[in-house]
C-alpha cells in the first residue's frame, strides 16, 4: 500500500502503521502529509547573504591556514616539507575552498575577484563589500591560528637570528613570513630594479 501511494502521488509522504487508541479500540491510521520539496518544484532557495559570506570566509580561511600553515611548518618547525610539498599543498587548499564554497559563495576567495567582478558588472556591487570583509576576517582569523600554532617556533626563530621585535632587522623576518611588508633587501633603487 504504501508503494502504491508513493508510486501515484510523488510529493506525499506517507506513514502507515500509526495506530489510533481512542475509547478502548485500537485502529491503524494512514497519516499523509504533503510535502513540497524545493527539488521538486524545480525552485531552489539560494543562500542568504549572510550565508554566503561565512562560505566566504571559511574558505578564505581554508587556503590561508593549509597554504601558510605548511610555509610556516617549513620555515618555523623545522619541517621537511619540500617546496613541492607547500606548493602541492597550497594548490589543495585553493581546490578544497574552492569546491567547499562554490555553490554556495561563487567561490571568489580574494578581495581581488570580487572587486574585479564586482568593477566588470559580474557581481552586484552593494554585495562587495560584505564578500571583501568576510574573507579579510577568514584570512585573519587562519593567520591567527597559524600565529599560535607557530609562536614557539617563531620566537625561536628571533632568538637564534637576534631579531628584536620592532627593530628595522625583524622587518626582514617578518616580510618572509607574511609577505605584508617591503622586503627590506629590495627597499633600495637597485634592490627594487632587480625585483622587476
Amino acid at each position: 500500500m504504501l508503494r502504491s501511494l508513493l508510486r501515484t502521488a510523488p510529493q506525499r509522504v506517507a506513514a502507515c502503521g500509526a495506530l489510533a487508541i481512542g475509547g478502548g479500540f485500537v485502529t491503524p491510521v494512514l497519516c499523509e502529509a504533503k510535502v513540497v520539496s524545493s527539488a521538486a518544484s524545480g525552485q531552489q532557495e539560494s543562500p542568504t547573504l549572510q550565508q554566503r559570506c561565512l562560505a566566504e570566509a571559511i574558505g578564505t580561511g581554508i587556503i590561508v591556514q593549509l597554504g601558510c600553515g605548511s610555509v610556516c611548518a617549513a620555515k618555523y618547525a623545522g619541517s621537511s616539507i619540500t617546496p613541492f610539498g607547500i606548493a602541492a599543498m597550497w594548490g589543495m587548499g585553493v581546490a578544497l575552498a574552492v569546491y567547499s564554497t562554490r555553490a554556495i559563495s561563487g567561490a571568489h576567495l580574494n578581495p581581488a575577484v570580487t572587486t574585479a567582478l564586482a568593477a566588470h558588472g559580474d557581481f552586484p556591487i552593494a554585495e562587495a563589500p560584505a564578500y571583501v570583509v568576510a574573507q579579510l576576517l577568514g584570512a585573519t582569523v587562519s593567520g591567527a591560528v597559524n600565529y599560535a600554532v607557530f609562536a614557539a617556533g617563531i620566537a625561536q626563530l628571533e632568538a637564534t637570528q637576534s631579531l628584536v621585535r620592532g627593530a628595522a632587522a625583524s622587518t626582514a623576518s617578518f616580510s618572509g613570513a607574511f609577505g605584508m611588508v617591503p622586503n627590506a633587501a629590495l627597499v633600495g633603487p637597485v634592490g627594487a630594479l632587480a625585483a622587476e
